[in-house]
């Protein structure tokens, strides 16, 4: 090995032992000895050459200055995990990585109408959260994903985003430490530059978000969906009617998408046409015939087709039997539970796609 390399691996050792002395959790990686709690949810992510796992904004803040301290930016890419469910991948040539952890960092509470989530909490306990307060804000439906990176990114909703917008468009503030090791309170008064970056994906350039607040809204009264399986004919139909384009005139409470995909043992894709809306049934279709026409409202005519309940419910289509019929098991997620016993929370198809794991083996540096 090189003076780089040995001088690499004695900075990492040194920050590692640090780490610990002030009580931060942090665990040099060998091979494919990952911590179950830092796995990602990607079987092409690499393995980092360590992770460090904060449970407090300290202890971010303390890692980042040391971090800074030992000149580690110079010679690792230093990556964020709040729940798992994004994409680390890198040049094996290139810089091994520090992943940090944020997996621990789970506080949330509401006051005042205004949701305040910590990094490392997942989708599944602020559904609880949200559920047992009658509350809502656009988000997605994958229970498993941390919240700090998908509020901070997009957080597409099908049944909420086109009357309400993205979930990240509902940020309304934060607290952020900075890759200098300050730490900042962010809001459209305080830093709104940072506040911009909270909401479109870029924090990570300025730092680490510890905090995310979010502005909340009323549970929808009810919610309704219909998941209709097109054939290749009607597919068809939906090109040759131009049907993308006639459901932008659709009212906002009505969201319509098309998802292909492909089912075990399947040669052939799936086209799935899903309606979401926040009307009735018969409101729901009602509309569907006035603005797409009576052959393609006909597809969704069958009431007993269409669901019509409580938003949690509408979140839940992916949850086991158990979880689906007890939203109070959410609270009891994490994402080592979710990832040492998957189908205690997921339906089989759900569990294989969404908690698949880090396989890749760290390359040598």
């Amino acid at each position: 090995m090189n003076d780089n390399g040995d001088r690499t691996n004695s900075d990492l050792a040194c920050f590692i032992s640090t780490l610990k002395q002030r009580g931060i959790q942090a665990e040099h990686v060998n091979g494919d000895a990952l911590p179950l709690e830092a796995m990602m949810h990607d079987t092409g992510a690499v393995i980092p050459a360590a992770v460090v796992s904060p449970r407090s904004e300290w202890g971010v803040c303390q890692t980042v200055k040391l971090l800074q301290e030992l000149k580690l930016y110079d010679g690792f890419t230093i990556t964020i995990k709040s729940g798992g469910h994004g994409y680390l991948h890198r040049d094996p040539s290139s810089h091994p990585v520090i992943l940090l952890n944020l997996g621990a960092m789970t506080n949330q509470y509401i006051s005042n109408g205004t949701l305040v989530l910590e990094p490392g909490c997942l989708l599944g306990q602020v559904m609880h959260t949200l559920a047992t307060h009658h509350k809502a804000v656009p988000h997605g439906d994958c229970f498993g994903v941390g919240v700090g990176g998908h509020f901070t990114t997009a957080g597409w909703d099908l049944m909420l985003t086109r009357r309400y917008g993205l979930g990240c468009q509902s940020v309304i503030g934060g607290r952020v430490v900075l890759w200098d090791g300050s730490i900042v309170s962010v809001d459209e008064h305080s830093h709104p530059r940072l506040l911009y970056a909270l909401r479109g994906g870029a924090a990570a350039g300025a730092g680490v978000a510890t905090e995310i607040r979010l502005r909340l809204i009323d549970e929808p009264k009810v919610t309704t969906w219909c998941n209709i399986r097109l054939n290749k004919e009607q597919v068809a139909v939906c090109v040759t009617s131009s049907l993308m384009d006639k459901t932008q005139n659709l009212p906002l409470d009505i969201s319509p998408s098309f998802k292909f995909y492909y089912e075990l043992d399947d040669a052939e894709p799936v086209c799935a046409f899903r309606i979401a809306s926040l009307l009735t049934k018969e409101e729901t279709i009602a509309r569907l015939r006035e603005h797409l026409g009576d052959q393609i409202a006909s597809w969704a005519a069958d009431l007993s087709q269409w669901n019509e309940k409580l938003l949690i419910n509408y979140r839940l289509q992916v949850a086991s039997e158990f979880l689906a019929a007890n939203f109070g098991m959410l609270a009891e997620a994490s994402s080592l539970a979710m990832l040492k016993d998957p189908l205690v929370f997921w339906k089989p198809a759900n569990a294989a796609h969404e908690m698949t794991r880090s396989l890749s083996v760290q390359t040598s540096s």
